[in-house]
């Protein structure tokens, strides 16, 4: 090969790679406005924007992972990109990393929130339970048989 073919192989590399770095920086900001709006949803306790921001986001990171290690594969053509672009990038990986982590707590709180919803909600069962007021069952599904239990059973019909 001539030093002029190598030479022309090495830029449609390097514009290759640029290209892709580029592409996968778009990937990344999409992934970081879709974390943005989850950690406001989280923040609002907005389930329903929460559980329709899910399947986007893992679609995303799903991109964004096939990207990076599509990229990962052409180390030497990253070293050679211009410091301007590395900047670019190291800044957003700062930030998107910042991000995540503020997206982890958010999400770290809900999960502590619900747990302790759960926990309340298994405590008022329980004392429900315990004072009388509630209806358990037998092992085999039965009502117990109680004389004191009061039953009322009614039909409704429409003509």
């Amino acid at each position: 090969m001539s030093l002029a073919n190598t030479q022309d192989q090495s830029m449609s590399n390097s514009t290759g790679t640029r290209e892709a770095l580029q592409q996968m920086m778009g990937m990344v900001e999409a992934l970081r406005e879709t974390y943005t709006l989850e950690t406001e949803a989280i923040k609002r306790m907005d389930a329903r924007l929460f559980m329709s921001l899910q399947d986007q986001k893992n679609e995303q990171a799903y991109a964004y992972k096939r990207a990076f290690i599509s990229l990962s594969g052409k180390k030497d053509e990253l070293k050679n990109l211009e410091p301007s672009l590395k900047q670019q990038l190291n800044k957003m990986h700062a930030e998107f990393s910042e991000l995540s982590r503020a997206n982890l707590k958010a999400m770290d709180r809900m999960q502590r929130s619900l747990e302790r919803l759960k926990k309340t909600i298994h405590k008022a069962a329980r004392d429900a339970s315990q004072s009388g007021r509630a209806i358990s069952y037998t092992d085999t599904g039965a009502l117990p048989s109680n004389s004191t239990l009061n039953l009322s059973i009614g039909l409704n019909e429409q003509v």
